[in-house]
């Protein structure tokens, strides 16, 4: 197996970094983060934009290959250095409560099978 690859459930992947964010970080990017760890064996790490300093998000930003914001609303909350790496998953707002909420859940894990198909590339 190639450094970056990574064998799950008969999956063959290389692996991404992605930091997922919302508004406080513990419901919608924590589904998503959750999605890709733990389904597709990606590393992800859930960020709340609201509470994240900016020395976070540059920590952050720079570790992730993706920062993928879990609506689109939020381009305008966060810092312009790292719009490269932004990518919109908008599953609208937080009506959810809880990160395994079935519609949320569902969503997250459609957008990553088609992910996976291209090899996570966005």
């Amino acid at each position: 197996m190639n450094e970056g690859t990574r064998i799950f459930p008969g999956l063959v992947s290389p692996f991404r970094r992605f930091l997922t964010v919302c508004e406080g970080g513990n419901c919608r990017s924590v589904a998503l983060a959750r999605v890709l760890k733990i389904s597709f064996g990606q590393p992800a790490i859930s960020l709340g934009w609201r509470y994240a300093s900016l020395e976070m998000w540059r920590m952050l930003g720079a570790w992730a290959e993706y920062i993928v914001l879990m609506e689109e609303s939020f381009l305008s909350k966060v810092p312009d250095e790292f719009s490269s790496k932004y990518r919109v998953l908008d599953v609208g707002p937080d009506i959810y409560g809880i990160p395994t909420h079935a519609v949320l859940y569902g969503m997250c894990f459609e957008a990553a099978i088609d992910w996976s198909k291209r090899d996570f590339l966005l």
